[in-house]
């Protein structure tokens, strides 16, 4: 399958229904590497969630009684963090395969859900002047996050504005 063009990938966000969705993929490398990745989490984190709360938060963890020793964050570490409101711009790490000059990032929410004009406001601030934006949370059963809010943001734009996710 070919990388989706932006009008493609634009119009897929704005629809954001989850059979529509469903039509953005990773490329064949991507997938390895996301793979590959999500067996190493596995082997020492609880879940998806708690490395993505330690990663983007500095949340606290503790290896977790009866279940392999792996990495937990506890539910009080979690309301702390929530309590913050911190949020956070990053690259996503593993992509969808869109053509390029599209860059793909992820605003996490240790707050909860933020409004759609929320997430427009930090991705202008972040992305730079001159870039298009699009937008969209995935629904519950497309996620691979589950306990930390996330919306996806892609960018298009001049190459002196947009900012890469690294390789």
């Amino acid at each position: 399958m070919a990388p989706l063009v932006w009008e493609e990938a634009a119009e897929l966000a704005r629809d954001g229904s989850e059979a529509r969705l469903a039509r953005l993929k990773r490329s064949e490398s991507v997938l390895a590497r996301y793979r590959e990745r999500a067996g190493e989490i596995g082997e020492v984190w609880a879940s998806t969630d708690d490395f993505v709360l330690h990663k983007y938060f500095g949340a606290a963890s503790s290896a977790a009684e009866g279940d392999r020793d792996r990495r937990r964050v506890l539910a009080r570490e979690e309301a702390r963090l929530a309590a913050e409101g911190r949020v956070e711009w990053a690259p996503n790490d593993f992509p969808y395969d869109l053509e390029p000059g599209i860059a793909h990032f992820v605003v996490w929410s240790a707050r909860g859900e933020l409004s759609r004009e929320e997430v427009l406001l930090l991705a202008r601030e972040k992305a730079g002047p001159g870039v298009e934006l699009a937008v969209f949370v995935n629904p519950p059963g497309l996620r691979s996050v589950h306990r930390v809010w996330h919306a996806h943001v892609l960018v298009r734009g001049p190459v002196e504005t947009a900012p890469r996710p690294p390789e």
